[in-house]
C-alpha cells in the first residue's frame, strides 16, 4: 500500500487563497493580464510562400477579463466580434486587399487595440488611427501599442461618437495621412442607446470621405438592439450588405479562438449614393 503525503507548504497556500476576501467587481475589472494572439494568414495563390506563425508576428495584449459595462471597462478585453472580423481579414486574401492593405484605417471603439494592431503589423495597412470614447481605455490601449511596437505606425485618442468630425482625431490623421480609407468597428452596436451617436459618427465620416468603406463586426446578442443599428442604418440610406463568413465551430477553429455559440455578422456599409455622387440622377 503506497501512502502518498500531502505537501505542507500547497496545504498552506490553499488555506490562504481561501481565507482572502475577493475583490470587488471594480477592482476585478481592473486587474489585467497578458493575453497572446497569433494571426495566421491565408495566402493568394500568387503567393508561395506558406503562412506559419514563425513569419507572422505574434500580437501580446494586456487585456482584462472581467468586465462591467456600466463602469466602462468593456473595452479592456479583446471580444468575440473584433476576432471574427480578424479571422474573415486573415482569411480572404482579397478583403485584406480591398480593405486594409496600404490604406488609412480608422478603428471605432478600438478597445484593446487589437484589430488596429493587426491590421498594421499583420495585414498591411499603411497607417491606423485607434479610437475610443473612454480616456482609461485608451490610455490601456497606448500601452499595448507600446508592448507590441506599434507606436509609428498607430495612433490613438479619444474620439466620441456624435460630437462631429472637423477637428477630430480623425480628421486630423486623415488629412496627415493622405485622407481616409476604411474604417472597421467590432462590437460597437451592443448598447441600443449608443447606436444614434454611432450612425451620427459615420454619416459625419461619409459627409467628409464619400468614399471611405465601412466594415462593422458586430455579435448578435439581442436581436432587437442590433435591429435598432440597421434602422438607423436604413433611415440615413446607408447602402449596406452582410458578408458572408460563417462563424467557425470552436472545435475546427485554429487561431484567433473565440465561442461560437452567439450569430456573429459582418456588414460592409457605404455611403448614401447622394453622397458619394451628388450629382446622380
Amino acid at each position: 500500500m503506497i501512502i502518498q503525503e500531502i505537501s505542507d507548504t500547497l496545504m498552506s497556500h490553499l488555506a490562504e487563497l481561501m481565507f482572502t476576501p475577493l475583490p470587488s467587481e471594480a477592482d476585478a475589472a481592473q486587474q489585467k493580464g497578458w493575453v497572446t494572439y497569433v494571426p495566421l494568414l491565408t495566402l493568394s495563390p500568387s503567393d508561395t510562400s506558406s503562412p506559419s506563425s514563425a513569419t507572422e508576428p505574434v500580437l501580446k495584449l494586456k487585456e482584462s477579463r472581467s468586465v462591467i459595462s456600466g463602469a466602462g471597462t468593456t473595452g479592456l478585453r479583446t471580444w468575440e466580434a473584433a476576432l471574427h472580423l480578424a479571422s474573415y481579414l486573415c482569411n480572404t486574401p482579397s478583403a485584406r486587399t480591398l480593405y486594409i492593405k496600404d490604406k488609412h484605417i480608422l478603428e471605432l471603439g478600438a478597445g484593446t487595440g487589437f484589430l488596429s494592431i493587426l491590421c498594421s503589423r499583420n495585414l498591411g495597412a499603411a497607417y491606423v488611427t485607434s479610437t475610443d470614447g473612454d480616456e482609461g481605455v485608451v490610455d490601456a490601449l497606448k500601452e499595448n501599442l507600446f508592448y507590441n511596437s506599434a507606436e509609428d505606425s498607430v495612433s490613438a485618442g479619444v474620439m466620441r461618437w456624435g460630437w462631429g468630425i472637423k477637428d477630430s482625431l480623425a480628421e486630423f490623421e486623415a488629412e496627415r495621412h493622405g485622407g481616409l480609407d476604411t474604417v472597421i468597428g467590432a462590437d460597437v452596436t451592443y448598447d441600443k442607446t449608443v447606436i444614434p451617436a454611432l450612425v451620427g459618427t459615420i454619416r459625419g465620416l461619409f459627409e467628409r470621405w464619400p468614399v471611405v468603406e465601412v466594415l462593422i463586426s458586430a455579435t448578435v446578442r439581442n436581436e432587437n438592439t442590433f435591429a435598432a443599428f440597421e434602422v438607423a442604418c436604413q433611415r440615413n440610406r446607408f447602402l449596406m450588405e452582410d458578408i458572408e463568413f460563417p462563424v467557425t465551430a470552436m472545435s475546427e477553429q485554429t487561431c484567433l479562438f473565440h465561442a461560437a455559440d452567439v450569430p456573429i455578422r459582418i456588414l460592409r456599409i457605404k455611403a448614401p449614393k447622394v453622397i458619394r455622387d451628388p450629382f446622380a440622377v
